[in-house]
């Protein structure tokens, strides 16, 4: 990798950077990252981006970004990319605690039970067809896997009833037309729009506990 940056070659993404200079810092939640993007149900949630997103380590940040969105979002104000490296020197370098066992256990529910409902187009955006495309969209990925979290503790990952819920719950919020404007162009990538959207979701989630 710093061979390709010194000698001109292509260009490193953010998070192979933060994957060859945080990990000095202490390889833990680095190695941590690394591990979890290759979870079963997680892969199968992101199948498609594409190939060169997943040869810059795009799996991997999607992870970090759900970890720095879930524990602290409440200190995003404006640049993603600098977000994410703080979040990942912050608990590298021990100044952020981050408790391992307990978000391993989180995100691997999370995604075992997204992967339940809609497989590999979770992260789709809605067709004319009222379909799920086979295709993703970041502001979705927030949006889900942010706004499920409320209600996370009270599912059961078995509970097909509870499943299919969750599924018509989706295909409804990604059919929502405030959803749709909050998740569709360019200029989302600051906290008022970010919030928004999670806060649709969690709506959606939540009136299935109900």
């Amino acid at each position: 990798m710093f061979k390709r940056l010194n000698t001109g070659g292509e260009a490193l993404t953010q998070q192979q950077i933060r994957n060859c200079t945080i990990r000095m810092l202490d390889p833990k939640f680095n190695d941590f990252i690394i591990r979890l993007s290759k979870d079963e149900h997680y892969s199968k949630c992101i199948s498609f981006i594409s190939e060169s997103q997943r040869f810059g380590a795009f799996d991997q940040e999607l992870v970090l970004r759900y970890f720095t969105f879930k524990n602290n979002r409440d200190k995003f104000k404006h640049d993603i990319a600098d977000f994410l490296t703080e979040y990942m020197e912050n608990i590298s370098s021990g100044q952020l605690e981050f408790d391992y066992d307990d978000n391993e256990k989180n995100f691997k529910k999370v995604f075992e039970i997204l992967s339940k409902t809609h497989g590999d187009r979770i992260f789709g955006r809605i067709g004319a067809d009222n379909k799920i495309q086979s295709n993703f969209n970041i502001y979705h990925f927030e949006s889900i896997t942010i706004g499920i979290q409320s209600i996370i503790k009270h599912i059961d990952q078995t509970d097909d009833e509870v499943i299919e819920n969750l599924k018509n719950k989706i295909l409804e919020l990604k059919n929502d037309s405030t959803f749709k404007t909050e998740t569709t162009g360019g200029g989302k990538n600051s906290p008022g729009p970010l919030t928004r959207r999670i806060d649709i979701a969690k709506q959606y989630f939540e009136s299935v506990i109900k």
